[in-house]
């Protein structure tokens, strides 16, 4: 016969309607909508960013930082003050796009839970890939902005303190 792995696969032996078939047609199972030879489908992006957005994952990353003990020694900052510290200077800053304001911001709650679990393997991993992309973040950042020399300052503590080396 001529079907394909996938239809032998399928349970009604047929293959599903989303999968081209040999000549990469489509067929909806709609006898009023069929694509044949390339289906062209439009990318949307949608350039407005909520400020409410923003203002709800700040709110979240400021509950989950909240959730770290204070510095025992009031002199030198813990992980929950440099976080602290960081989550205000991605805030305040001018040059970021609210976009990357956002991403920046849930990467560093995932920082926060990090800090909740240090030693654990997974969230060493989840930690190492936020500085990562904070790092990433930064870099498009003109080396004399604030947020960029905050970050210089901040990453290393907070790497160190997470046991990141």
């Amino acid at each position: 016969m001529g079907e394909t792995p996938l239809a032998l696969a399928s349970p009604f032996g047929r293959r599903p309607h989303w999968f081209p078939d040999k000549l990469g047609n489509f067929d909806s199972g709609s006898p009023l909508f069929k694509a044949r030879g390339d289906l062209k489908v439009p990318i949307v992006t949608v350039k407005h960013f909520s400020n409410n957005l923003l203002g709800d994952i700040s709110g979240t990353v400021t509950n989950t930082i909240n959730q770290l003990p204070a510095s025992p020694e009031p002199e030198k900052p813990g992980i929950k003050e440099l976080l602290t510290q960081l989550q205000a200077a991605i805030e305040a800053d001018t040059n970021l796009p609210q976009e990357d304001k956002a991403e920046a911001l849930e990467q560093v709650k995932a920082l926060a839970e990090a800090g909740k679990s240090p030693q654990e393997g997974a969230m060493q991993k989840a930690a190492k890939t936020a500085i990562k992309i904070l790092k990433g973040t930064i870099s498009s950042l003109p080396s004399g902005a604030k947020l960029f020399e905050d970050c210089s300052n901040l990453l290393p503590l907070i790497s160190n303190f997470l046991g990141l080396g």
